[in-house]
Formats: C-alpha cells, structure tokens, sequence
C-alpha cells in the first residue's frame, strides 16, 4: 500500500507508517474476502488498459478495528503506467439510508394492502395505472382489469359529470385536495358509494400521477336515506294531526307547532305563534308552567 492520505487514515484508523509497503488487500479487504480480491487485482495488472478508470468496485472492507465497511473502490492506472492507484468511498450511510428507505417503502406498502381505504393512481388523461388492493375488495376488479379502465369510466352514469368536474379541477390545480362524493361502478354490475379525495401530483417525482383515495359509504348513505325517511314520515305524521303538537326549549320557547295548534290557539300563522312566550303568553299563571316543566323532568322527558 502506497503511501496514505489523511482521510485514509481517518477511515481505516491506520497510519502510513503502519501500512506502507504492504498489499491493499492485507490491510483493508476481510479474510473471507482476501483472495479473491488479490486474483481479482491480479488480473487488472495483466489487463489492457482502454481507460484511465480500470475498475468500479462496490464491496466490504474493514478497519483496523475489523469493523465492516462499505465502500466503493475506484482503481485507476497511475500517469507513469507502472502502478495502480485505488481511490476509496465511504458509502456506509448511503447504504444505511438506502436500506432505512428500504423498510420504510415495505412497511408503506404492507400498510397499503391492508388499507380498508382504497387508492387509484391516475395519469393526465384518467387511465388507471395502478390501484391498490382494497380496489378488488370494495369494486370486484383486479389490479390488471382496471389497469384496462379508467377513472371517469368507473363512475355511476348518473354521477359522471361531477365525477369529470372533480377531475378536471385536480389536473388544473395542482398539490391541491378536491373532495369528492359519488358512485362508482362494481364489477357485478351494482354500484357503490365512495367518499374520498383527489390531489394532482404529477409533478411529484416520486408519485407522477393523480391520486385518488376513497372509502366505501355506501352503509352510510343507507342509513342517511333511512334516517331521512323517518323523519319525512315524522313530519307527515306531525303536520296531518288533528290535535295540537309542539316541541319547544325549557325556557319556554316554541321550537316547532303543527298546522292544528295554530288553529286551536287562533293564531294568524306559524310564525306568528312560533315567536310567543309560552309561560308569558298561554298560562295564566307562570308557576302552571313552570310546574308542568318539572313533572316532565321527573319523568325523565
């Protein structure tokens, strides 16, 4: 080993005393690794020379406290054409980063599987190019049949223009959200509800494409539609009663009256008995109310 500089040293932990003389493979090279390193150089000697650069070597060594390292070996040919000069790279962090980065896009994947949230990866004109696998559970496509569709495509008929309005609005704005709410089409021919988001990032270099990332609400939206039933049957029931029905505040403010209590009451209108006092205006006594508050209290109503 010819002579050292002081980042050798710095690296190896040998000094140039210690090493000169001796062969690189003796000094930095693991034993495992030994001789088939020295063949190697060996036979870069006899090799014809087509460049200054002879070798690129990516591999272990070791320093003088035989931990491991990686680096990259660069053998050159010196300008006198009689020896061989190897310039050494530290590369042990990039490979603990490149490793780091590694586990982390394993785990970003794992979790992807097992999203129960879907995601779709849209070029600029809404072909699919990738979609993940909660796509087949929640649409009943695999990843190469909706590789053949795409997004505006996917959609329900009747939701397909705002589906293009979501669209366009994310390929015009980029890095921005756009959220959406529509159907989408199941294999088995039924549809679905999907809640979601769309955010263009095609100038991401590590995504280049829209992405889109959306639940199943199609339970949800049944429940909504139910609720919603029961509460159209409710005010049916409340506005065609022949009897006087109101819901009003403990401090005696009318929240809602039905058609027959206006008229029971003889008031012009809804709103006009909607803006009374209860206890001011119907008892003639404010403790009658105040005492019908508390009974109702009492049974818990």
């Amino acid at each position: 080993m010819k002579a050292g500089i002081k980042k050798s040293e710095a690296l190896f932990g040998w000094k140039e005393s210690e090493v000169k003389g001796k062969c690189l493979c003796d000094v930095i090279i693991p034993s495992h690794l030994r001789e088939s390193h020295k063949q190697a150089f060996s036979e870069l000697v006899k090799s014809e020379r087509t460049s200054a650069l002879i070798e690129q070597l990516e591999t272990i060594a070791v320093n003088k406290s035989e931990s491991e390292i990686e680096v990259i070996l660069n053998i050159c040919e010196r300008n006198d054409g009689k020896h061989l000069i190897c310039y050494i790279k530290n590369i042990t962090s990039k490979k603990d980063i490149d490793g780091m980065m590694s586990n982390n896009e394993k785990k970003f994947r794992r979790l992807i599987e097992i999203s129960s949230d879907a995601i779709c990866l849209l070029n600029k004109n809404s072909a699919i190019i990738y979609s993940s696998p909660a796509v087949e559970r929640m649409l009943g496509f695999s990843a190469a049949e909706m590789a053949q569709r795409t997004e505006l495509n996917s959609i329900h008929p009747d939701d397909f223009l705002e589906s293009k309005r979501i669209f366009s609005e994310a390929l015009a704005n980029p890095g921005v959200p756009f959220s959406f709410q529509y159907r989408k089409l199941h294999k088995d021919g039924k549809s679905i509800w999907v809640e979601g988001t769309m955010i263009n990032m095609l100038s991401d270099e590590s995504v280049k494409a829209i992405v889109s990332n959306f639940r199943d609400i199609t339970e949800r939206k049944k429940s909504e539609e139910a609720l919603l039933q029961s509460e159209n049957k409710y005010r049916s029931l409340f506005e065609e009663m022949a009897d006087g029905v109101y819901k009003s505040t403990h401090d005696g403010k009318f929240v809602d009256v039905n058609p027959a209590l206006v008229k029971m009451l003889g008031y012009d209108s809804k709103e006009d008995l909607l803006s009374i006092d209860i206890k001011k205006d119907l008892y003639f006594e404010a403790s009658e109310r105040d005492n019908a508050v508390m009974q109702d209290n009492t049974k818990g109503l």
